[in-house]
């Protein structure tokens, strides 16, 4: 709260896991999950991990992402949201002071891009209905939902109520930041590598050095 400016990166730097930080600030705009830090101040711990003397960020709670959680906003505008917002510059002094910062805004920014080209529709449908097969049965047995059947059904694609979409959604939010985003030059089309590969390290564990397999 009081490192002045001109000392503020080099100072959080010493003490704090920045990257981890700034990847969690990322994804929670993108999915304009404010019952979290940027919104209620909610969801998250710090902790101090005593092995790397740096303490790190831990969110957890993450149930109202898809803008469920709306605070000032409303369906329609949380999917618009600015992609650097906070809901308190007083009351947020940690993500209002980085994002001040032009080091670490830069940073932040990255984190946008490197994760935009996986929000959207084409990579994320599939998933959402994955997993609505997976609870379909549950929630229908449910007598006791505060929803029907249908909307059950009809908030998978699309608005219903108050509450967006969660495909929906993600296709206006993803446009939103799209626009917004366009000023950083940033890759925003679908990532060029589609295949998923994996790393075997050799020795395990490692004493002084390590092979790629």
């Amino acid at each position: 709260n009081n490192t002045p400016t001109s000392s503020f990166f080099d100072s959080l730097e010493t003490v704090f896991d920045s990257w981890s930080f700034l990847n969690y600030l990322a994804v929670t705009n993108m999915f304009a999950n404010l019952d979290s830090y940027i919104g209620s101040g909610h969801n998250y711990y710090i902790f101090n991990d005593s092995t790397g003397q740096h303490f790190r960020w831990i969110a957890w709670d993450v149930n109202e992402s898809f803008g469920n959680f709306m605070m000032s906003f409303n369906a329609n505008t949380i999917q618009t949201m600015p992609y650097d917002y906070v809901s308190s510059a007083t009351n947020r002094p940690l993500a209002t002071k980085m994002l001040a910062d032009p080091i670490y805004r830069a940073r932040y920014l990255q984190c946008l891009c490197n994760f935009m080209p996986y929000f959207n529709n084409n990579m994320m449908d599939a998933k959402i209905d994955s997993l609505a097969n997976v609870i379909r049965a549950d929630v229908y047995a449910d007598n006791l939902k505060s929803y029907t059947n249908q909307m059950f059904e009809d908030n998978i694609i699309m608005q219903t109520g108050m509450t967006p979409g969660i495909k929906s959604f993600i296709s206006a939010r993803a446009a939103s930041l799209t626009s917004q985003l366009s000023f950083t030059g940033c890759w925003l089309g679908t990532p060029e590598i589609s295949n998923a590969f994996s790393l075997s390290l050799f020795p395990k564990p490692a004493q002084n050095s390590v092979q790629l397999l």
